[in-house]
């Protein structure tokens, strides 16, 4: 697959066209179909022209037609030995013993360079790495934030300690970025001063910073400056590291300057044009900017395993691209070497059965990216649904976007949208609407799913110390309700309902959980533990509520089944000191029929009668579901 924009193309890859070893160095390996391109392509057409004539025959009530019962009658075309749908299905379908389809490993980019960037010609350091070479003060100009400088045994111990570089020629800035190592925290800089000079010599300041924090492994922050300045020679001068003392030696794993040409700007692009020619296996883009043209094309032909790509100008000196491989793949090294760039790693993750949050903390603990987003097994999301929840994302760092949903059902799709009204929400609107409210209601102005949200990825990074792999009931909300309560900003979105959940009544009507009650026991007391970590505003009062609320589902999960013993199990558990003492403190007044009775049981667990009213009712309302 190929795409991109007019400056920029995305070869996206797999595992047969990037990767070495697996089935690819099979000879015999086909893409693990029963046939050959040729023959599947015939194929497919024999199983449209089919399905066609079905269409027909059923439009015309001749072959296919409801018989007076209302089942459909068909000719069967499964049957038949050459031409039947069934063999030519059959036919498409990937072997058992070769794969079907291959696995995503990265993109091969190349971009547009509307500047050939500077090269660093000379660098300096008094706190180098003497005694590694891979972690040397060359490591931040080399474009890759998968290397890094490390001070380490070259630093002495003090502070201020610098790096310097010079360039061949002047280079006019506007801004800075520094991005974090990759591990310890504690050496990331805290506070320095940025230098620019003329003749390395005598240095002015240009910026100075302090206070700053990464929050995470791998972070970039940019830096603007007040005013564009030109200088060949620069200096970053390091006043102190996260750690606080004068030990631990910094590191980083890039710096990058905003350039800017410093002559004449660029006119805007035009005739701007990308094509897919099929026939000939040729994706070409093509455009003019200040009185060029510009002509990109990429063939690739899977039969001779090749990928050509060629650059045209119509005037000379006018090409600049850079060319880099990226890839999601957690587990990977990249490096180049001359005109060679070289991809290695583990493409996939192989994990044993753990449960729920066991799987997702494992995806967790490998994700790279600046923000998360889930989706459970059995639900699917809208193509457009992360682009367009990115279109309200800021530079806040701790952010929640949150979505809706639709809950699929057998014979119906219904919306379901946050309670809480559309809107951004930060500062006093986001502590006194939403910090305070967050739970203890019976509809929550958001949803404790960690589904149809997108989290900043440090709100859910920071917060994996509260998930408990015991937890099966509720088991969300250990890491939605801390990222909720840490969140600086939260966007609800109006519609959005891009998340489809795949809603399984019947399960929820015969099911039972012996082990509900301390599943929620367990629960209480992690969400307890959140509410008093965060200073959530009405703490007690939020998990009061919340726990008599989560006793509605034990409820329902007892009386709905009667399984022997379960007016008896009831009432001790609803005699428990904790909970009745949640119930004199915070009573509710549940507003659905349902609840008001349940709430009942709750707070007089001696009342068996009540018990039974319940149960006849979820009952009687399973019924009506089935």
């Amino acid at each position: 697959m190929i795409f991109g924009d007019v400056y920029r193309d995305v070869i996206q890859v797999n595992e047969h066209s990037l990767w070495s070893g697996g089935p690819g160095e099979n000879p015999d390996y086909d893409g693990g179909h029963l046939g050959t391109p040729a023959e599947n392509r015939a194929n497919l057409q024999k199983v449209r022209r089919a399905l066609q004539q079905k269409m027909n025959e059923f439009s015309k009530n001749d072959a296919a037609h409801f018989n007076s019962t209302g089942k459909l009658i068909t000719k069967d075309y499964g049957n038949e030995e050459k031409d039947g749908i069934k063999p030519l299905i059959e036919s498409l379908r990937g072997t058992k013993n070769n794969f079907g389809s291959y696995q995503t490993l990265g993109n091969i980019e190349i971009a547009y360079n509307s500047l050939v960037i500077p090269d660093v010609i000379r660098f300096d350091s008094d706190c180098d790495n003497i005694n590694n070479y891979d972690q040397r003060v060359d490591k931040l100009f080399d474009g890759n934030r998968d290397t890094k400088w490390y001070a380490d045994k070259g630093f002495q111990q003090k502070f201020p300690c610098y790096v310097a570089w010079e360039y061949e020629t002047k280079q006019k800035i506007k801004s800075y970025s520094l991005t974090s190592g990759d591990d310890v925290p504690d050496r990331d800089p805290i506070s320095w001063n940025f230098y620019g000079s003329n003749d390395g010599k005598r240095y002015l300041l240009i910026d100075k910073q302090s206070n700053i924090s990464f929050e995470s492994r791998k972070k970039t922050l940019k830096f603007p400056l007040k005013r564009e300045v030109s200088y060949k020679f620069f200096k970053l001068e390091i006043t102190g590291v996260a750690a606080g003392n004068m030990t631990t030696p910094p590191q980083l794993s890039d710096i990058e300057l905003e350039y800017e040409q410093l002559d004449e700007p660029l006119e805007p692009y035009s005739d701007y044009v990308r094509m897919l020619d099929i026939d000939n296996a040729v994706h070409s883009v093509t455009y003019k900017e200040n009185g060029t043209t510009f002509t990109r094309e990429c063939f690739m032909s899977y039969p001779d395993n090749v990928m050509v790509m060629r650059l045209k100008a119509d005037k000379k000196g006018k090409i600049s691209r850079t060319f880099a491989i990226t890839s999601l793949q957690s587990k990977k090294q990249i490096s180049a070497s001359g005109n060679t760039i070289t991809m290695t790693g583990q493409p996939v993750l192989h994990k044993e059965n753990g449960g729920l949050v066991s799987a997702w903390t494992a995806g967790v603990s490998m994700s790279t990216g600046d923000y998360l987003c889930f989706v459970d097994s059995d639900d699917w999301i809208d193509a457009c649904m992360v682009e367009k929840m990115l279109d309200f994302s800021s530079d806040c760092g701790k952010e929640i976007i949150c979505g809706n949903y639709v809950q699929e059902e057998r014979n119906r799709s219904i919306e379901i949208y946050q309670a809480m009204e559309p809107g951004i929400y930060t500062g006093r609107s986001l502590q006194e609407r939403i910090h305070g409210k967050l739970l203890g209601q019976e509809k929550r102005p958001i949803t404790m799913s960690r589904c149809m949200k997108l989290f900043s990825r440090t709100l859910i990074v920071e917060n994996m110390k509260y998930c408990d792999p015991s937890i099966r009931m509720g088991e969300d909300m250990v890491i939605t309700l801390p990222a909720l309560l840490d969140a600086q900003r939260i966007v609800v979105m109006e519609g959005a309902a891009w998340y489809h959940y795949l809603f399984l009544q019947e399960s929820m009507v015969h099911s039972y959980d012996a082990g509900m009650y301390e599943n929620i026991r367990s629960l209480d007391k992690i969400v307890r533990q959140i509410l008093a970590d965060k200073h959530a505003p009405n703490a007690q009062k939020q998990a009061d509520r919340e726990l008599q609320l989560l006793m509605f589902l034990e409820i329902k999960n007892e009386a709905r089944n009667g399984r022997e013993g379960w007016k008896g199990r009831l009432q001790k558990e609803c005699r428990e000191t904790e909970l009745q003492e949640a119930v004199k403190r915070m009573p509710l007044a549940p507003t659905v029929t349902e609840n008001k009775l349940m709430y009942q049981v709750l707070a007089h667990p001696e009342n068996t009668v009540m018990m039974q009213l319940v149960h006849l009712l979820l009952w009687a309302n399973s019924k009506r579901q089935r």
